[in-house]
C-alpha cells in the first residue's frame, strides 16, 4: 500500500485568506501560509528596486528583512486577537503587524513556523474523514 498525494493537498484559498491559530488563551493570530501567491506577488514587488544587488549578493541584511517584513506583515501575518502590548490592547493593523513581527522576533519566529506549517492549512476533508 503506497501513500496517497492527496494527503499532502491544502486549502489553496487557507493559504491566502489565513487560518487563526491560538498562542495562548485568549490570544490568536490569523496567518496565511509562507509563499501564498499574495507573498510572492508582494516578494517581487518589494525587491525589484533592489535586483541587481540581489544578483550580485550584496543586498543588506536590513534591506533583506526590510522586503521579508513588509511581505509577511501585508500576507502572512493578517489578524489578530488579544494581543496587547504593556497592557494594553494592539489594534492589528498592516504597520503594526510590521513592527510587531520586527520588535518581536521569537513572535516573528512562531508566525514563521504557523506559516510553513502545511498542517494547518490541509483540505477540510482530511479532517472529517479522520472524525469519521
Amino acid at each position: 500500500m503506497g501513500l496517497d498525494l492527496k494527503r499532502f493537498a491544502t486549502d489553496k484559498n487557507a493559504e491566502i485568506e489565513g487560518v487563526w491559530v491560538k498562542l495562548d488563551e485568549g490570544v490568536e493570530l490569523k496567518i496565511a501560509r509562507m509563499g501564498n501567491e499574495k507573498f510572492n506577488e508582494l516578494f517581487r514587488k518589494y525587491s525589484r528596486p533592489y535586483k541587481r544587488a540581489i544578483r550580485n549578493g550584496t543586498l543588506s541584511d536590513s534591506i533583506a528583512e526590510d522586503i521579508l517584513l513588509k511581505c509577511m506583515s501585508e500576507a502572512i501575518l493578517l489578524d489578530w486577537k488579544g494581543l496587547e502590548e504593556d497592557g494594553v490592547p494592539l489594534e492589528y493593523t498592516k504597520e503594526n503587524a510590521y513592527r510587531v513581527l520586527k520588535e518581536y522576533e521569537v513572535l516573528r519566529d512562531f508566525v514563521t513556523s504557523c506559516a510553513e506549517d502545511f498542517e494547518l492549512f490541509k483540505k477540510q476533508e482530511d479532517e472529517e474523514a479522520e472524525k469519521n
